[in-house]
This record gives structure tokens, C-alpha cells and sequence, in this order.
């Protein structure tokens, strides 16, 4: 069983966290994160990395690990080193078992073991604890964002800070732009919110890919690319690819 309060607790202390440091010094989930969470074999030096980006922004987490459930379905095996796997943790030599754990760390939750002789049904299991621990964490996300006003600003106190900072596509302020994005993202809280807020404050529209909106940021030799996925024109889920 889910624990809301809980979830609740653990997330008003993130976003307190978050709301008080600058910006520039939270970690950025990309999908270069995800991907280095099963193509690194130190176990000890994976598990650091990854205690580093729970202090990423929730709104990153939570989609972090919607992508990582996915995962669950991935069944190969791969490189484990310097670590015992006991009869009480996940198989870290395992893809669905390396998943849970790093989902596990991400949000500091606990789900059922899983291991390489984990039934379908049993991964079914975990895939929809994970959904809900997710679903929760949203929830009590977006109560606290307007109880508390977490992130709140007006968009346009928000286009005077940001406006013009933001230059997307190929540009030799494509990393400055990288970078007061993440921040603008950071304070604002996107989850909820409407695109065309976030269009009228970096004064941009972005590109449509496979029904995401995209906003490119390109130094020339690699990048950054936040994608959202919108409801209705409601944000609902911001990921980061690297290039």
C-alpha cells in the first residue's frame, strides 16, 4: 500500500530543497542519466551517481521513472561488478532488477524484489506499484504547488526574467539558453501548467515531434532538447534528451 502522507512529506522537503538552491547546482536528468543507469557495471560507483540526481527537480523525476518503467519489460542480462547479490535485493545483473532499484533510489520508495526468476505476473506486480508510488508523488506535487504556491510566479514577472535569454535551434548561446531553461523549468514547475504560458514567457513556440513539443538547443556540436508531452494543452510530462 501506498503511503500518500508519506510521498507527501518526501516531496515537500525536494521541493523546499529545490525552491532555496539555485538552479544551476540541481542535476539534469537526461536521457543520458537513463541510459548510463544499465551501461555502467560498478555497482558502488553507479549507486553514487544515482543518489546524486535525487536532488534533481520532482517534475524530472517523475518522468525519469515513468520512462524507466518501461525497462521492466527488458529482460537481458547485463555486467554487475563489485557487488553480492543476497537473497533480499534486486538482481542488479538484471535489467528489470537494476529498474526497480534505481527507480527505488530516484524516489526513495521500496518495491518487491525482482529477480531473474521473477514471474511475469510478479513483474506485472512491480510495474503497477511503481505507478502508483508515481501517481501519488504527482498528486501530492501538484496539491502542494497551490497550496503552498511552490514554483509560483506570474508569467509575467517570469517573461521579464527569461524573455529573450532563451534562444532555440543552432545558436552560440545554445548552452546559456540550455541553461535558463532548466532554470525557468525549475521555478515554475511545469507539470499542470498550460504550453501557451510557457510560450508566452520565453516568447517561442516550439517544434512538434511524434505529437511532443520540442524546444532544441543546439551549440553546433551537442545539445539538449526538453520535450512535453501535452494533454489538452496541459503539460503533463517534461523529458531531457541529450545530443
Amino acid at each position: 500500500m501506498v503511503s500518500r502522507s508519506f510521498i507527501l512529506l518526501a516531496c515537500c522537503a525536494t521541493a523546499v530543497v529545490s525552491a532555496e538552491e539555485e538552479s544551476k547546482d540541481l542535476p539534469l536528468l537526461t536521457s543520458g542519466v537513463l541510459d548510463m543507469i544499465f551501461n555502467i557495471p560498478d555497482v558502488p560507483s553507479l549507486r553514487n551517481r544515482l543518489h546524486e540526481y535525487t536532488k534533481a527537480n520532482p517534475y524530472q523525476k517523475l518522468t525519469a521513472c515513468r520512462s524507466l518503467i518501461d525497462r521492466l519489460g527488458d529482460k537481458r542480462k547485463i555486467d554487475a561488478l563489485n557487488y553480492v547479490n543476497s537473497a533480499a535485493d534486486h538482481d542488479l545483473a538484471y535489467v528489470p532488477g537494476r529498474t526497480a532499484w534505481a527507480i527505488e533510489i530516484l524516489l526513495g520508495i521500496n518495491l518487491s524484489k525482482v529477480t531473474t526468476n521473477s514471474s511475469q505476473n510478479e513483474l506485472d506486480t512491480v510495474r503497477k506499484q511503481a505507478q502508483q508510488y508515481l501517481k501519488a508523488f504527482e498528486s501530492a506535487m501538484l496539491s502542494m504547488e497551490t497550496i503552498y504556491r511552490i514554483g509560483f510566479k506570474e508569467s509575467s514577472m517570469l517573461s521579464k526574467k527569461y524573455g529573450g535569454r532563451i534562444v532555440t535551434g543552432v545558436s552560440e548561446k545554445a548552452d546559456e539558453s540550455a541553461q535558463a531553461m532548466k532554470a525557468l523549468l525549475d521555478t515554475w514547475f511545469p507539470l499542470g501548467k498550460k504550453l501557451s504560458d510557457l510560450e508566452k514567457i520565453i516568447g517561442r513556440s516550439p517544434d512538434w515531434k511524434s505529437g511532443k513539443a520540442c524546444f532544441r538547443f543546439d551549440n553546433g556540436q551537442d545539445g539538449i532538447e526538453f520535450q512535453f508531452t501535452v494533454d489538452e494543452g496541459v503539460i503533463t510530462a517534461v523529458s531531457v534528451l541529450d545530443f
